[in-house]
């Protein structure tokens, strides 16, 4: 997917793990020294993440949103993430469970790079190389190029 254009990328995800040590990245998609986005739990907020990197170097700016939400534990239906990003309007959101949030729910993103790598599940770059394994599960994982509808993303099961 052309991650400097308009997706949408969208899983559903469930933490086994109720206590993380770490972040845990759910998805992701990247190049040789970072990933142009990944969606990860971290445990230190206790919140899902939406990490930009704004270039595929080593320690470069990022744009993040964030929505608070305890890890489940491997119990429940876990939770659906999606990206979307609008490069026409040169801005990011990221939903949870259907539902993108008034305050930090989108972001201006103007810094889009064409990923070279392909779509991971459970893992992202790290300056050690993969990392930030995810225990729990992906499952329904949808990529679309293009901006889906508030509504397209109520209805992903």
């Amino acid at each position: 997917m052309d991650t400097a254009g308009s997706y949408t990328v969208s899983a559903r995800v469930r933490l086994t793990d109720d206590a993380p040590a770490g972040p845990m990245t759910a998805i992701s998609q990247g190049g040789e020294h970072g990933d142009a986005y990944k969606v990860r739990f971290d445990p230190e907020t206790s919140s899902w993440d939406l990490v930009l990197a704004h270039a595929d170097e080593p320690g470069a700016p990022e744009t993040v949103l964030s929505r608070i939400e305890q890890p489940d534990g491997g119990f429940g239906v876990g939770h659906r993430v999606t990206v979307v990003h609008d490069a026409s309007a040169n801005e990011v959101s990221f939903y949870l469970d259907g539902v993108k949030y008034a305050e930090g729910g989108t972001a201006a993103f103007d810094a889009p790079w064409k990923s070279t790598g392909g779509l991971q599940l459970g893992r992202a770059r790290t300056a050690e190389g993969w990392g930030e394994q995810l225990k729990g599960v992906v499952d329904s994982v949808y990529a679309y190029e293009g901006v889906l509808s508030e509504t397209e993303i109520r209805q992903l099961p």
